[in-house]
């Protein structure tokens, strides 16, 4: 008996190991393998999870982290991992759910905060989403995905100066982020500022020559100021 913890906890390391070196089927087999020996093991279920949801098995994560939380109901980042597979599947009632849980354990969790407010955005609820992006960035100064969403939700309610004033953050911190690049040119676009835009755009296609969205937007902003060639 006294051997048993110690040879499931280096199955779950190696589980862990494989899904770091992107094995990921191999990772999913190996915690498959330990529950089967032990149900009720946590972190199992939980590496399943974050597994299955890498592979893009939402509603199989998501029954993995539901398996986990039966463990351990107060787990925060179980709790952050579930709301984003429910994100993802667009149940984003239940993804707030999820997040709120989270952060009654742990109100600054940055992770979870930055996502409940990208929730909040696709339900609309720009103010809020705003709110709960400064609650991440007070936890973690230096969260650029918190200070680029800061900007959508700005450009969201057409405070579009400090929508370009948060990217312009973000690229302080990392001048290729393309999702940067790309969302001030949305937004210098929405401003009339068509050669400030082009240039955003520019920026972005030559960290990634083969982003669509910043050629296509490019391309719209090039027609606006009719430089149709």
């Amino acid at each position: 008996m006294s051997g048993q913890p110690s040879k499931l906890a280096l199955a779950i390391n190696r589980a862990i190991s494989s899904y770091k070196a992107g094995e990921l089927g191999e990772a999913e087999q190996i915690c498959q393998k330990i529950i089967a020996k032990k149900s009720n093991f946590f972190d199992a279920h939980h590496v399943l999870g974050v597994v299955q949801a890498s592979l893009g098995k939402n509603d199989q994560a998501l029954s993995s982290y539901n398996r986990a939380l039966a463990v351990l109901p107060n787990h925060v980042d179980t709790l952050s991992n579930r709301g984003n597979v429910l994100k993802e599947l667009r149940r984003l009632d239940e993804a707030l759910a999820s997040y709120d849980r989270a952060l009654a354990v742990k109100p600054d969790h940055a992770g979870a905060l930055n996502n409940r407010g990208v929730t909040l955005l696709a339900m609309g609820r720009f103010e809020d989403a705003l709110a709960s992006f400064d609650r991440a960035l007070a936890a973690q100064p230096t969260f650029i995905d918190a200070v680029c969403n800061r900007g959508n939700a700005l450009n969201s309610l057409g405070r579009y100066d400090e929508a370009v004033a948060a990217y312009d953050r973000a690229l302080a911190m990392q001048p290729n982020s393309v999702a940067a690049l790309c969302n001030r040119g949305n937004t210098l676009r929405e401003m009339r500022r068509y050669d400030d835009a082009i240039a955003s755009y520019s920026r972005a296609i030559a960290v990634q020559p083969t982003l669509a969205e910043a050629m296509s937007n490019r391309a719209i902003a090039l027609a606006q100021i009719n430089r149709y060639d």
